[in-house]
C-alpha cells in the first residue's frame, strides 16, 4: 500500500487528483470572476499563496475557503479580510471529508460575496421580511407565542440596529437606528 509523500507510487495519482480539482475550482472561479480559468491555475501554481485551498482540499476539518480577485492575480483566504472592498467567492463543505474529483460536485458549494452584503441583509430584511412576518394573513398557523414574539421584535425594530451599525463603517457615514 503506498502512502503519501515523497517517492510513493501515489505521486503521479496526486498530481491528476491536484489537476482535476484544479480544473474543477478554476472553472467556477472563471464564472465567478468573470475570467480566464488560467488566473486561478496561476494561483494554484504558487504553492504559498494557494496553501489556503490546498488545504480545503486535503484537509478534512478545512470547511472553507475564499478567494477575491487582486488587482493582478487572484488571492486565497482561510477567512476574509475585514476589509475586502471586492467580490469573492466562497467555497464551503458540506460534509467535513477530503476532496476527489468524484465528490467535489456532492461536497462543495460555492457563490460569491460582494462588499455591501450587509446592506443588502438589511434591505432584504426590511423590506421583504418583516413586511411578510408581520402581515396577519401570513400569521394564520402560526402558535400565539410566535406571532407575539416576532410583533414585539418588530415593535422595538431590533433587527434593523444591528445592521445599521455594522454597516455604517462600510458605507463609510454613520446612519441612524431605526
Amino acid at each position: 500500500m503506498a502512502e503519501d509523500g515523497e517517492g510513493g507510487k501515489s505521486g503521479p495519482d496526486q498530481g491528476a487528483l491536484t489537476a482535476a480539482l484544479t480544473d474543477w475550482f478554476a472553472t467556477r472561479a472563471a464564472l465567478g470572476f468573470n475570467c480566464k480559468a488560467d488566473r486561478f491555475k496561476k494561483l494554484m501554481a504558487a504553492e504559498e499563496a494557494s496553501r489556503p485551498v490546498a488545504d480545503f482540499w486535503t484537509m478534512p476539518e478545512v470547511t472553507r475557503v475564499f478567494v477575491a480577485e487582486g488587482a493582478k492575480e487572484l488571492t486565497c483566504f482561510e477567512m476574509p479580510p475585514p476589509s475586502q472592498k471586492k467580490r469573492m467567492l466562497y467555497f464551503l463543505k458540506l460534509n467535513k471529508v477530503a476532496l476527489t474529483p468524484d465528490n467535489v460536485k456532492d461536497e462543495v458549494i460555492f457563490g460569491d460575496v460582494t462588499p455591501g452584503v450587509l446592506q443588502h441583509l438589511f434591505d432584504s430584511t426590511s423590506e421583504v421580511y418583516l413586511p411578510l412576518l408581520t402581515n396577519a394573513n401570513n400569521q394564520q398557523g402560526l402558535p400565539e407565542v410566535v406571532i407575539r414574539d416576532v410583533m414585539e421584535y418588530c415593535a422595538l425594530h431590533a433587527p434593523c440596529r444591528p445592521w445599521l451599525l455594522l454597516s455604517a463603517p462600510l458605507v463609510g457615514c454613520g446612519l441612524q437606528p431605526c
